[in-house]
């Protein structure tokens, strides 16, 4: 959670105002990583998602949703997870008086 919680405050750091128009609005799918917090590894995340997906997709675990396979991916969530992803911001976005970010889903 703690981790979350850093994203979205460097989020709102970036992000523009809630008044733009269309060519000024960042969309921030593409460019995610993720991995396990205590862990130097990162994989290709797609966002949005899920871990579990995701590490379906990097081939590091099997579909919990076939058989028993679940209880071999008990483990996924008792670890901590970061997503991560960088990107420019104008620096007439930065001089703004006020900055807003809007998800529309996390």
């Amino acid at each position: 959670m703690k981790h979350i919680i850093k994203l979205l405050i460097a989020l709102l750091l970036f992000m523009a105002t809630g008044q733009m128009t269309a060519q000024q609005r960042q969309y921030l799918h593409d460019g995610w990583s993720f991995g396990m917090s205590r862990m130097a590894n990162r994989y290709a995340a797609v966002v949005p998602g899920v871990v579990h997906t995701d590490l379906m997709r990097a081939g590091l675990i099997v579909d919990p949703r076939v058989g028993l396979n679940e209880r071999s991916v008990q483990w996924v969530d008792k670890e901590d997870w970061i997503y991560e992803t960088t990107f420019d911001v104008a620096d007439s976005l930065l001089a703004s008086s006020r900055i807003d970010i809007c998800f529309d889903g996390l």
